[in-house]
């Protein structure tokens, strides 16, 4: 639409026609043609806005690193450990792991096949057990003892690998030592005498 004012424009300076075009009419010639600019403008503007709100990405959830167990990583006992015996002395375990809203267990394989798991405990990091029995290991369970740690998360789960230990042996029942047994003295038998009395005559 300004191009055929503009055009217009040039014919009448061309032809140099009397035409006389008052002050008026170029006013609004000119406001209509810097309307005509800045509603252009305008739309492209709005136009390039709807393009960059369309390539926003949002970004993933993941979950909170609290809810994934990690590694877990065992303190003490060492491998290898010789631990007294259970009714004398208690046993201690220690493991480090994920704390938080995550439960923490402890695994002791007996030699037998048999199993017993303590927990759960929540804690910040440090895990830490004891166990005791009433009775001593028998001779012949010392050895092929196992232990480890176990965690679960809202996550996952994860259990650590097992460390071995033996047990000392139960101390033996010794008899009381006896002191030097007193000699009982013997005794001399003592001499017989026989007394004769003399006959008597009537």
């Amino acid at each position: 639409m300004y191009r055929d004012v503009w055009e217009n424009c040039k014919k009448f300076v061309v032809e140099r026609r009397p035409v006389r075009v008052s002050r008026k009419y170029v006013i609004g010639v000119a406001a209509l043609t810097l309307g005509i600019i800045l509603l252009t403008g305008a739309n492209s503007m709005s136009v390039e806005g709807k393009s960059d709100s369309v390539q926003l990405t949002i970004p993933s959830v993941t979950p909170s690193p609290t809810s994934i167990p990690g590694a877990i990583h065992l303190i003490a006992p060492e491998e290898n450990a010789k631990l007294p015996q259970p009714n004398e002395e208690l046993w201690r375990f220690s493991y480090n792991g994920r704390g938080g809203p995550c439960n923490g267990f402890l695994i002791i394989k007996h030699p037998d096949g048999t199993e017993t798991q303590l927990g759960p405990q929540q804690r910040q990091a440090l895990y830490e057990f004891s166990y005791a029995q009433e009775e001593p290991v028998p001779s012949n369970q010392l050895d092929n003892w196992q232990w480890g740690g176990a965690i679960t998360c809202p996550e996952g789960s994860v259990q650590s690998e097992l460390r071995d230990f033996s047990v000392e042996p139960a101390p033996t029942d010794t008899p009381t030592p006896t002191g030097t047994p007193t000699p009982v003295p013997t005794l001399t038998p003592l001499p017989v005498f026989q007394v004769f009395l003399p006959a008597v005559s009537s």
